[in-house]
């Protein structure tokens, strides 16, 4: 017959590592969230930043990217936004990803492939770094 004493040890270390892990993602969350991630046109013009969550922290314009017509500027701002945000929600997710145990990552890299051939959205434009 089990011990029931083995039992309450082995479940009261269980429930000690499972506290452990939240703690340890809890905290991978909350850093990859504060993150900050810059975002800069190829030229220099316009740069983005957005932070883990993602959000947009701040923006710059130059003088120079204001010169082009209104149209042009906010189609170049709606594009920079854009892949700003989608820059930081990946990296962000890649931190948290690291911050999983091996099987945990194995298993949720897999998924990702498999959303990838469903029909991921498409790269970013060349012209962004």
């Amino acid at each position: 017959m089990p011990d029931p004493g083995m039992a309450t040890e082995d479940f009261d270390r269980f429930i000690s590592q499972m506290t452990e892990r939240t703690a340890g993602l809890e905290r991978a969350i909350a850093g990859a969230q504060s993150e900050e991630y810059e975002l800069s046109h190829a030229d220099g013009e316009i740069t983005i930043t957005a932070d883990g969550r993602p959000r947009l922290v701040s923006v710059y314009v130059s003088a120079r990217a204001l010169r082009a017509s209104a149209g042009e500027l906010e189609a170049t701002l709606v594009e920079a936004v854009n892949n700003a945000l989608r820059n930081a929600q990946e990296r962000s997710a890649e931190r948290l990803l690291a911050a999983l145990d091996p099987g945990a990552r194995d298993a949720v890299e897999q998924a990702r492939a498999e959303a990838d051939r469903a029909g991921s959205p498409a790269a970013r434009p060349d012209e962004w770094r």
